[in-house]
C-alpha cells in the first residue's frame, strides 16, 4: 500500500473480491453468493473509507477485461469507479514499458540503480483529492484524440529504444549483462 499526499492508502483488490461485492449490491445476484453477510460488511467498510478519502481502490485494465463476460458488467464498472474515486491503474503494458525505458535511460547514463515505481506514473486520475460527491460516467468509443495520444506515446518510446540500441551496438557488447529489480519509490 502506498500513501497519497492527503494520506489515502491505495489498495489493489483482486477481481474475486470486487465480483463478490458487486453481487451483494446487485438485487439480481444476491442469492448466488456464499458468505453473503461477509461481503456486505466488507462493502460497507470500503465505501465508508472511500467516502472519507482514507482509501482509493483503483481498478485496472485486467479488472475491465475480466468483467467483459459478466452478466452484470455495468454493476462491476460502477463499483470500480466508486471505490477508485475515478482513479485507475494505467495498463500493465504501459507500466512495463515505462520501467524498461527508465532502465534503458539509466543504463545509457552509466547509472546502475533499481527502477522505482512512482505512484503518479502508474495511476490515472487525481489521487490527492477528497472524493467527489458525484461521479458522472460516459462511455465513448475510441476517438481520434485518443488514437493520436496513443500514437505519440508509441512513437516516443520507439525513439528512446532506437537510442538504446545505437548505444548497445557501439559498445561492442554481445548481450545485456545488467538488470535491476523494481522497487516502490519512497
Amino acid at each position: 500500500m502506498e500513501h497519497t499526499s492527503i494520506g489515502s492508502k491505495i489498495i489493489y483488490l483482486d477481481q474475486f473480491v470486487i465480483s463478490n461485492i458487486a453481487k451483494v449490491i446487485s438485487p439480481d445476484f444476491q442469492r448466488e453468493i456464499d458468505h453473503h453477510e461477509y461481503w456486505v460488511v466488507l462493502y460497507k467498510i470500503f465505501i465508508r473509507l472511500t467516502k472519507k478519502g482514507l482509501i482509493i481502490v483503483p481498478y485496472s485494465n485486467i479488472h475491465q477485461n475480466e468483467s467483459l463476460f459478466s452478466r452484470d458488467k455495468e454493476s462491476l464498472i460502477r463499483l470500480y469507479e466508486v471505490l477508485g474515486n475515478g482513479v485507475s491503474f494505467r495498463s500493465i503494458d504501459y507500466i512495463q514499458r515505462m520501467q524498461i525505458i527508465e532502465h534503458c535511460r539509466n543504463w545509457m547514463k552509466g547509472i546502475k540503480s533499481d527502477i522505482s515505481i512512482d505512484i503518479n506514473k502508474v495511476l490515472n486520475g487525481r489521487i490527492d483529492s477528497i472524493p467527489d460527491r458525484f461521479i458522472v460516467t460516459s462511455h465513448i468509443s475510441n476517438n481520434q484524440f485518443w488514437m493520436d495520444a496513443l500514437s505519440r506515446t508509441r512513437d516516443s518510446g520507439k525513439l528512446s529504444l532506437i537510442e538504446v540500441f545505437k548505444k548497445w551496438i557501439s559498445s561492442g557488447q554481445e548481450e545485456v549483462t545488467s538488470y535491476s529489480v523494481c522497487k516502490p519509490a519512497r
